[in-house]
């Protein structure tokens, strides 16, 4: 399934999604520390709920957050981005609101 998701993230826009693609991101760079459900890893905080927008969702994947509380990802690429971000949009209506896919 591909969810559209146009981000403005400096001057450039993010590609169309997939969310399959997304699904695998997911298992090898953030289910560690956010759990296979998004509520349940080591480390990392509960996706699931309102976790904040798009520009937000992009920011702490590119940049991480503060205080170390989510290392940065800069070897994802734009594409990668867009295709992590469909994969939320694809799951259960409660993760959807982490980058504004309805």
């Amino acid at each position: 399934a591909f969810v559209a998701l146009v981000v403005a993230c400096g001057t450039t826009e993010l590609p169309t999604g997939d969310a399959t693609a997304g699904q695998d991101l997911y298992t090898t760079n953030c289910e560690t520390c956010h759990g296979a459900d998004a509520q349940s890893g080591s480390a990392g905080e509960n996706l699931v709920g309102e976790v904040g927008n798009e520009s937000e969702f992009v920011s702490a994947v590119q940049n991480g957050k503060e205080n170390g509380e989510m290392p940065a990802f800069p070897e994802l690429s734009d594409q990668d981005i867009a295709d992590l971000a469909a994969y939320f949009g694809s799951r259960p209506s409660q993760l959807r609101d982490l980058h504004g896919v309805k």
